[in-house]
């Protein structure tokens, strides 16, 4: 490994590289795996991360299923990298797919689908559908569905309900933009309760007086009223950190409750830059996203005022899912009329469709930006 990663360029970080950190390993292998990772450095820079997580695959027990009890006895497993960061996590899962293949899905008894994994394991994992349609297109084959459970009354196209949870900044700066946002949610939730598909809407202001005032939660999108002036008043300070790291706790919990069978779109509508936030940090919010992001959800930033793409990015929302408009009534216009063509198509997507629109949820259009750009004013493209 070190003679393959010596034939590439390394970046040098806080003065040691990849091939420097996989040099150590083999003077590691019988610590702790706290300790290792602590002396290794835990962090998503890939001169820590990558070492890390070569040494604990080979470390750490493998994650099979018990045939006799059904028991997963690699549990140990799981405890053991919990504490590390995401990174590492999804690394560690890659190379011990590749250290032991089809044995760390299987075990002992199990039977397995024409594509050799599993099949009781399949039915099991959340996300599977996303994970085979991007295999398929990877491989271009196509790989077997898993059985559906016998109480499912799911028909066998169906897709995952999306639940859609909008954060509008509610600062004083946005008081000259107050009506604007009225009537582009309304327009937005009006041409939402025409699709049929499952849909439900998490609606929440945030400002320094109040960052996390929730108007709506978790309600199907027939069902949600419009807003109102007297509920959007635009106040205070912008304390965007807190309010969204407080939104990713609330939509875990809702996730953990339901069993984690729905899309995720979180959108961010703002027209200032953090000014207020006490609870979250940048760092961690960021490590936050990039960890959801990793697990399917959709984050979506639309911004006045900024240069969108850097705050954006600071945060880890994908350029492709991020736009800027302008602080007036047709830019918010156009922003909202954006968001809400994206969710449409959306909401009428198959599986493999979302999969591919998770990093660019507003695929090749970005109505507001043209609006920008047909108005003469400055923007940054996402391909800049």
């Amino acid at each position: 490994m070190v003679h393959i990663c010596e034939g590439y360029p390394q970046g040098d970080v806080y003065g040691t590289t990849v091939v420097g950190g996989l040099r150590r390993i083999p003077s590691l292998l019988g610590g702790d795996l706290s300790d290792v990772a602590e002396e290794m450095g835990n962090s998503a820079l890939a001169t820590e991360a990558v070492p890390l997580a070569l040494l604990a695959a080979v470390m750490v027990p493998l994650p099979v299923v018990d045939g006799a009890s059904g028991d997963r006895a690699g549990m140990g497993y799981l405890r053991r990298i919990a504490h590390l960061h995401p990174a590492c996590r999804t690394m560690i899962g890659a190379c011990v797919g590749a250290r032991h293949g089809m044995r760390a899905w299987t075990g002992p008894g199990q039977t397995s689908s024409p594509s050799g994994i599993g099949t009781n394991r399949l039915t099991r994992i959340r996300g599977i559908g996303e994970m085979l349609a991007t295999a398929e297109r990877i491989t271009g084959t196509r790989i077997p569905p898993a059985p559906r459970p016998a109480d499912s009354h799911e028909g066998d196209d169906a897709e995952a309900p999306v639940h859609i949870s909008f954060l509008v900044d509610r600062s004083g700066s946005m008081n000259g933009l107050r009506s604007d946002v009225v009537d582009g949610f309304n327009g937005f939730i009006d041409e939402q309760r025409k699709k049929s598909e499952e849909c439900a809407l998490t609606l929440v202001q945030f400002d320094s007086n109040d960052p996390y005032e929730v108007i709506h939660e978790a309600v199907p999108i027939p069902k949600v009223p419009d807003l109102t002036p007297e509920q959007y008043q635009p106040r205070g300070a912008t304390p965007l950190l807190d309010a969204l790291g407080t939104l990713i706790e609330k939509a875990d919990a809702r996730m953990e409750s339901i069993g984690g069978q729905e899309d995720q779109i979180v959108a961010v509508f703002t027209d200032g830059l953090e000014n207020a936030s006490r609870r979250w940090s940048r760092e961690k919010l960021f490590d936050v996203i990039a960890d959801r992001r990793n697990a399917g959800w959709v984050f979506v930033f639309m911004g006045a005022n900024q240069d969108s793409y850097s705050e954006a990015g600071r945060l880890g929302v994908a350029d492709h899912s991020t736009q800027d408009f302008r602080a007036d009534a047709q830019g918010v216009r156009a922003a909202f009329g954006s968001f809400d063509r994206a969710v449409r198509e959306w909401r009428g997507a198959t599986t493999s469709e979302r999969v591919r629109r998770r990093e660019a949820f507003f695929g090749d259009r970005k109505e507001a930006e043209e609006d920008l750009r047909r108005r003469g004013r400055r923007h940054r493209s996402a391909e800049s």
